[in-house]
């Protein structure tokens, strides 16, 4: 038997101009940990809408990526976490919705694991 590494990613949302985790986004994330494997580590990017000003939206795009590092970390995840951000840049949608701005709201985990096979 073997092992095998894969990596997924896995998105957080947030409210608007708020870096606090909701019930969901705390949901998510112990959904993602739930499965078996040995994590290697993760890559955790803190991402904003369009709004606000590029200082503003860099910061709270840094605070974001810290709040879910600090959970995982609290959690007892383990395995190597970085942290990136990136205010306003990198979209995964347009920005013409409130809709669209919603899921540019978000952190990014790229969490790779190892599992047995």
């Amino acid at each position: 038997a073997g092992t095998s590494t894969t990596t997924r990613t896995i998105s957080v949302p947030f409210k608007f101009a708020s870096a606090t985790l909701t019930d969901q986004a705390e949901k998510i994330i112990r959904n993602a940990f739930a499965q078996q494997g040995t994590v290697n580590s993760i890559l955790v990017i803190g991402r904003t809408d369009d709004l606000g000003t590029q200082a503003f939206n860099d910061r709270l795009a840094k605070q974001r990526a810290e709040t879910v590092a600090e959970t995982l970390k609290r959690r007892g995840v383990q395995g190597d976490i970085e942290i990136r951000s990136q205010g306003k840049c990198c979209y995964t949608t347009t920005n013409r919705s409130e809709e669209s701005r919603a899921k540019n709201r978000r952190v990014d985990l790229q969490i790779s694991t190892t599992q047995k096979e």
